[in-house]
């Protein structure tokens, strides 16, 4: 009976090992570019589409939006809502009850995530890509044809 695995040749194999070898320390400084420019994206049209209370005019939720780079993943950045004098409006992105009335959901936290979440992962593919071929035009000609 033959022997069941195959014997595979990769051509090139030891030059893609050492392109990825040498891509984590350029890909995390372009992903992380691409990381900030995609959270201060959301957060301004956030700040659009978060509604407002015309009735308290001195602390707005949308007063809140804020960018910051994230302390738990180097170089990834978050977006929150929210503080202590105008915290998260969950009763605004779900609907409440006032009293005996029910006030519908005003979504609009979520809905802008999920809009913009298709463009986000295009551009993280897309510099992934630049990164790629930028780091394989560094190493040269291949050492395989």
């Amino acid at each position: 009976m033959a022997d069941p695995l195959a014997k595979v040749e990769v051509r090139g194999l030891a030059r893609f090992e050492r392109l990825l070898a040498e891509l984590p320390a350029q890909l995390r400084a372009r992903m992380a570019a691409v990381s900030e420019a995609n959270a201060r994206e959301f957060a301004e049209k956030l700040k659009v589409v978060t509604p407002t209370d015309e009735d308290h005019d001195d602390v707005h939720i949308v007063d809140t939006i804020a960018v910051y780079p994230d302390r738990t993943w180097p170089g990834a950045w978050r977006v929150s809502i929210g503080d202590a004098k105008a915290p998260y409006a969950a009763h605004l992105e779900f609907g409440h009850m006032d009293g005996a009335t029910h006030v519908p959901a005003n979504a609009f936290f979520f809905p802008l995530y999920r809009e913009m979440k298709r463009t986000f992962r295009a551009r993280y593919r897309a510099e992934f890509k630049a990164a790629m071929k930028a780091a394989d035009a560094a190493a040269g000609p291949s050492e395989a044809a």
